[in-house]
């Protein structure tokens, strides 16, 4: 199949827009609760746009970060998502200053926990993150896992290409664990990419 095709097959617009949504709707939320943090312009196009660009910053940006401060996000049981949260709302301001605006650093913080906790909500309300299902329902898990290694195809393929798992630095271990079983990968397997992921002091 050509390329292009491929792409635009996979590329699944709807999720976008419901990104999208999301973010316009956790901003607005944020900025409307929180001191300090406001729309410049008001508009429905301005909102719009600062939902899209908050989309990029948490889908390009925001994992670089989210990388490099991984053992601080352990050891503080998550408190460094919320500066992240608060760094995306910074740049934001940084970035479109006619359009959007921060003007504290510590009704930044808050908003970043807002924007967190906002964001956390809309996703599981409107069905954008895999639920958390007990092992009673094993119909159920999988129709979950179903739908995650929908969205894993390019990993699936390599596992059935070399019959091994390269994990990518992001994925969760139980997500890299569900592409396997259904690649018909053992688990020992799994467990030495694990193993071997480095691991900084």
């Amino acid at each position: 199949m050509h390329p292009r095709v491929h792409l635009k097959k996979s590329f699944n617009w709807r999720m976008l827009l419901m990104r999208v949504l999301v973010n316009m709707l956790a901003l607005a939320f944020t900025a409307l609760v929180v001191p300090k943090i406001f729309f410049v312009d008001q508009s429905l196009l301005a909102w719009i746009i600062m939902g899209a660009a908050l989309g990029i910053l948490n889908a390009v940006v925001k994992p670089i970060i989210q990388f490099l401060t991984l053992r601080f996000i352990f050891v503080t049981v998550g408190l460094v998502l919320v500066v992240i949260n608060a760094a995306m709302l910074y740049l934001l301001s940084w970035l479109m200053p006619d359009l959007f605006a921060v003007d504290s650093l510590l009704w930044a913080v808050v908003g970043g926990l807002v924007l967190g906790i906002a964001n956390a909500f809309l996703e599981n309300l409107l069905g954008l993150s895999p639920p958390i299902v007990s092992e009673k329902y094993p119909a159920t898990r999988q129709r979950v896992q179903d739908r995650q290694l929908h969205r894993t195809a390019t990993e699936r393929a390599r596992i059935e290409a070399t019959g091994k798992i390269v994990a990518p630095a992001a994925s969760a271990a139980g997500e890299v664990a569900a592409i396997a079983e259904a690649a018909g990968v053992e688990m020992p397997a799994v467990a030495e990419v694990l193993s071997a992921a480095p691991v900084t002091d």
